[in-house]
């Protein structure tokens, strides 16, 4: 399989700058845009790139590295403002998807796919896992929320959330992984459903607490057991002699064990 051949660093900069190199002249029209809205003749073009090439090479290896390095830095700014632009431009990341918290505050469950996207401040009517998933391999928001919703599909089994599940558990459970919701969805939940707690925190320390009620009540068992295991061998000794005075008549009577 032939090998795609490795850019070298002069043509990088050359095409960084004027968007392509000379050894691509055969691909492009007789005419080219070297700055938008102004047009000049392949030739003179081609000029101001060889002319361009020749002052790079005066330069030293080490002022090429530096060259070369900035040019990348610029490079991924570039990459990162585009991908930032088509982020902000999908339908899931315009103002008409925002939740409605005030509605969603007074619910009193919400579906799991609901309450992942209201994590996110999201419209659950809007904001869909089936719309989603097919663009995980270009929305950085949709990857975010792929992750977020395994997560929360994972703590079903183990009873840590609940499909459909009370708001107030949800919001325990995300507060629990540091998950960050909207504070305006917080308030409202705890102002319309009550108090939100880590309920599974809270049920942990009631188990503990009968744990440590049915050990002290086996320790009472246990002792109140050993008590009347000693009244027992008491009782059997006090017959023993009683027995031992009944056979001897002339022994004194007494009430008192030897």
């Amino acid at each position: 399989m032939p090998k795609i051949p490795i850019e070298s660093p002069l043509d990088f900069l050359v095409r960084r700058k004027f968007g392509r190199t000379e050894h691509e002249d055969f691909f492009v029209s007789p005419r080219v845009d070297v700055v938008p809205g102004q047009r000049e003749d392949r030739e003179a073009f081609n000029e101001k790139l060889r002319i361009y090439r020749e002052e790079l090479a005066t330069k030293s290896p080490d002022q090429i590295a530096a060259l070369c390095a900035e040019e990348k830095r610029k490079q991924q700014e570039e990459r990162t403002a585009k991908a930032l632009r088509e982020e902000q431009a999908y339908s899931f990341n315009q103002s008409s998807a925002t939740a409605d918290y005030e509605h969603w505050s007074k619910c009193a469950q919400w579906t799991i796919d609901e309450a992942v996207a209201l994590s996110f401040g999201r419209d659950p009517r809007i904001v869909k896992w089936e719309n989603l998933k097919s663009m995980t391999m270009i929305s950085a928001f949709a990857r975010e929320y792929e992750a977020r919703r395994d997560l929360a599909l994972r703590a079903l089994p183990w009873k840590l959330l609940f499909d459909p599940v009370v708001p107030t558990f949800f919001l325990a459970w995300a507060r629990q992984l540091d998950i960050v919701v909207p504070e305006q969805l917080a308030q409202g939940v705890e102002r319309y459903g009550g108090l939100i707690a880590n309920w599974k925190d809270m049920y942990d320390r009631v188990v503990a607490v009968v744990r440590d009620q049915k050990e002290t009540i086996a320790l009472l068992s246990t002792t109140v057991e050993s008590y009347k295991s000693t009244v027992e061998n008491q009782s059997a000794l006090i017959a023993a002699h009683r027995e031992k005075e009944n056979a001897d008549p002339g022994t004194p009577q007494t009430d008192q064990l030897p």
